[in-house]
């Protein structure tokens, strides 16, 4: 069972899908720290979550997330597209991209408070 599910991204009008997958996240984190050792994708969805993004790093998310999709992009076209993007198409692009690393989780219930107990009566 994975715990990921299939995510759309729109890229230049098309929808494509992507299966994220750990394997797929470890082989992309892979190729940036061969160029960046710094490179950390949790750090990355962080900054896309409450900002400021490396748009850098987006755009090469965005590009490897596509590709596995079976999109003929490049870093470059992703981030010539980022800049032409309305901000309603740049913040669908962006949760995309985060829900591709970051798995939803379904939260489990508390288990319920437990019960008072009742203080023992003494005996006198």
């Amino acid at each position: 069972m994975s715990v990921f599910r299939d995510i759309s991204i729109r890229f230049q009008g098309n929808d494509h899908t992507v299966t994220p997958s750990n394997r797929l996240l470890r082989m992309i984190e892979g190729r940036a720290r061969s160029d960046d050792p710094s490179f950390n994708l949790a750090r990355v969805v962080y900054e896309i979550q409450v900002g400021p993004v490396s748009i850098p790093s987006l755009a090469y998310l965005g590009a490897e997330f596509l590709k596995s999709s079976g999109a003929k992009v490049t870093d470059d076209d992703v981030l010539g597209e980022l800049g032409t993007m309305s901000h309603e198409d740049l913040v669908a692009f962006k949760n995309a991209v985060a829900s591709c690393v970051m798995p939803e989780v379904k939260e489990k219930k508390a288990p319920g408070k437990p019960k008072p107990q009742k203080a023992a009566k003494s005996r006198k």
